[in-house]
């Protein structure tokens, strides 16, 4: 009999809230920024399907607010969309 000497290492990946948690330390305001959109919702800004927290356009502006390269937006953007919703 062959046995694997090697002990099973698996790691505990993070948890959806520890990433959002982080996420909030890297953008401040962005609870703020999420609940300007949603209260703009049909008003100021136009309407999306109620599955929908926001549209990526709207994630995509929030992160922009931070970083002026639209690579460091587009590395965050699945990131934020996932997480944040």
């Amino acid at each position: 009999m062959i046995r694997n000497r090697h002990k099973s290492t698996q790691q505990e990946l993070p948890s959806p809230e520890q990433h959002l948690r982080e996420f909030w330390k890297d953008y401040p305001g962005l609870v703020d920024s999420v609940n300007y959109f949603l209260k703009g919702k049909g008003k100021d800004l136009p309407d999306w399907p109620q599955w929908c927290l926001l549209p990526m356009a709207a994630w995509y502006a929030i992160l922009y607010e931070y970083h002026s390269n639209p690579m460091t937006v587009e590395i965050n953007l699945a990131r934020v969309t996932a997480i944040g919703t």
